[in-house]
This record gives C-alpha cells, sequence and structure tokens, in this order.
C-alpha cells in the first residue's frame, strides 16, 4: 500500500487496518508505508473497506467541521449511519455543535484530539438517537494509534491540519 498523506489512504481506497501500531508497519526504503501484519486482524474485523458513499460522506463532514456548519453534518450524520433516517434532527444539532465547538477550541481544527471527540460523541449516544457505527469506531481507533505515533516524533503534529489540503483538494473536486 503505498504511503498517503494525512488520511487520504482511508479516504481515497477506503481501506483501512485499525491496528496499526509501530509492529504492524514499517517505512520502505523507497518512503512507502508497508502494513506488516494481517494474521488475525482479518479474523477480527480490523481491516475493513468503506464504501464510496462512507468515504465521500466523511469527506463531506470533515469539510463542513473544518468550516463548523453544524447544520450539516447533523445531516452528513444521517447518510453515515449516526443518526437513524426520520430522527427529529432539532434536538441533536445543539448539543452536537457544543461538542464540537468544545472539540474546536483554542486552534480551530487542526487541534482535534479525535480520541477526546469519539468520546464525548459517544456520550451522546445515551441521551439522544445516536450511535457510533463499528466501521467508524475502527477508524477512531486507527487514528487514535497513528496520531499517538506521529505525535511522539512531532509534539505539534495535528492530523485535521494535515488532511485538509486533501478535503479541500476532493471537496472541490467532487463538486466539479
Amino acid at each position: 500500500m503505498k504511503k498517503k498523506e494525512g488520511s487520504a489512504a482511508l479516504l481515497d481506497t477506503g481501506f483501512f487496518h485499525a491496528d496499526p501500531h509501530p509492529g504492524n508497519l514499517i517505512r520502505t526504503p523507497d518512503g512507502k508505508l508497508a502494513i506488516l501484519d494481517f494474521g488475525n486482524v482479518l479474523d477480527l474485523g480490523l481491516v475493513t473497506k468503506l464504501t464510496d458513499d462512507q468515504k465521500y460522506g466523511m469527506i463531506e463532514a470533515i469539510a463542513h467541521l473544518i468550516h463548523r456548519d453544524y447544520g450539516a453534518i447533523v445531516k452528513d450524520f444521517v447518510k453515515l449511519g449516526f443518526i437513524p433516517e426520520g430522527v427529529n434532527l432539532e434536538p441533536i444539532l445543539p448539543v452536537l455543535a457544543k461538542v464540537f465547538d468544545q472539540a474546536l477550541e483554542g486552534g480551530g481544527a487542526k487541534n482535534i484530539n479525535f480520541q477526546e471527540l469519539a468520546s464525548d460523541l459517544a456520550q451522546i449516544t445515551f441521551d439522544y438517537p445516536f450511535r457510533i457505527p463499528p466501521y467508524f469506531a475502527l477508524i477512531i481507533r486507527a487514528i487514535g494509534v497513528l496520531e499517538g505515533i506521529a505525535l511522539v516524533g512531532d509534539p505539534d503534529f495535528a492530523i485535521v491540519e494535515e488532511a485538509y489540503p486533501y478535503i479541500a483538494q476532493k471537496t472541490i473536486s467532487e463538486r466539479a
């Protein structure tokens, strides 16, 4: 698998490995990222592929998050399976807006901590018809591990900031 910038590999190919710790990854001499261990992860469902709708829905949701368009994010969440079809979105919107405002506090999207954001979103599931789809739980796991590895090498690493040029380009090309 070729090394992509930020989260582009997930959003380009839809394929991801949800257990990307340093023992499962190696950098090849030509700078590509190789995944070494598919062993039991195939049996555990830790390697999966997103549908095109899920990939494009995530790209749109990230773009909406960056622009703080929470009304659009709530609709994205319906498309992505976080909120069931037909649910009244009005009561959920202010709760999600509060969670996202907290996540964006102190530097905008580039400072989002995905583990904290996932935890805050999980809390919403107790009071609202909101759920974390299994595929997204695996994405959060993978992003959390990769973000942690990156932060060891660069304490100023910001995954959203790294992914933003890709997201912007993808959003523009999809609308063209």
